[in-house]
C-alpha cells in the first residue's frame, strides 16, 4: 500500500522514505550538524536498528538495557554495541568519563 501519495502529489516529487538503520538515515544526521562519525555517540534501545545503524556508518554506540534493549539478540548482523548501560541514568558518567579521555589525549599531543 502506498502511503506517500498525497505528499508526491503536494510537492510534485517523489518521497524517498528513510529509517533507522538506513545508513542514508544516520548519514544525513551527521550532515545536519556537522559531525563526522567518529564525534558521535549513538544512544540506543533496540540493537537492530540503532546499535547495527550505527556500525554500519563507523559511530561509536551506547545499547541501554531498557525497553527494547532488554531483549537479548544473538544475530551476528545487529553489530555490537560499543558501551552497554543498564539504565539511561548511566549515560551522563560516561559522556564525562569519554570528553576527559579526549582531552587527556590532546593535551598529550599538543
Amino acid at each position: 500500500m502506498e502511503t506517500n501519495t498525497g505528499l508526491e502529489a503536494a510537492i510534485g516529487r517523489k518521497a524517498t522514505v528513510i529509517g533507522k538503520p538506513s545508513a542514508a538515515f544516520f548519514n544525513e544526521a551527521l550532515r545536519t550538524v556537522g559531525c563526522g562519525a567518529g564525534d558521535v555517540l549513538v544512544v540506543g534501545d533496540d540493537m537492530l536498528t540503532d546499535i547495527r545503524g550505527a556500525a554500519d556508518c563507523g559511530m561509536r554506540s551506547v545499547l541501554v538495557a531498557t525497553g527494547k534493549g532488554t531483549t537479548p539478540y544473538n544475530s551476528a548482523s545487529a553489530g555490537q554495541p560499543t558501551f552497554l548501560l543498564s539504565t539511561i541514568a548511566s549515560l551522563p558518567a560516561l559522556v564525562h568519563s569519554l570528553n576527559r579521555k579526549t582531552h587527556h589525549a590532546a593535551d598529550l599531543s599538543a
